[in-house]
């Protein structure tokens, strides 16, 4: 399983328990969602890049990497949301997505 789909896992799974209870195969719907916040990635990575090297002329490479890298957590962050990070279902708001830890968070 992706990186995006284990991640679709574990959010459904705890925040839409009923949309995975309705799927005929939870598998192949995780993947599906991870598949598609990949695909509006790949799509919008190339341009964005390209925005980053051109409002950046004169960056190093250190730097001009490291915008790079926060445009793709951004691209990433969006993505997630947009596909996988929907409003929780009523009842689930209280509870915590496994393998997420944050502070203040009782271990």
């Amino acid at each position: 399983m992706s990186k995006y789909a284990t991640i679709a896992e574990r959010y459904w799974t705890t925040f839409l328990p009923s949309r995975v209870e309705a799927s005929e195969d939870p598998t192949a719907l995780f993947e599906s969602l991870g598949e598609q916040v990949q695909s509006l990635i790949d799509a919008q990575s190339p341009a964005a890049m390209e925005m980053v090297k051109a409002e950046n002329p004169d960056a190093t490479y250190p730097e001009l990497r490291s915008l790079l890298r926060n445009v793709l957590t951004t691209l990433e962050s969006d993505a997630l949301r947009d596909v996988v990070m929907l409003p929780p279902e009523p009842g689930t708001e209280d509870k915590r997505m496994p393998g997420t830890v944050l502070a203040g968070w009782e271990q």
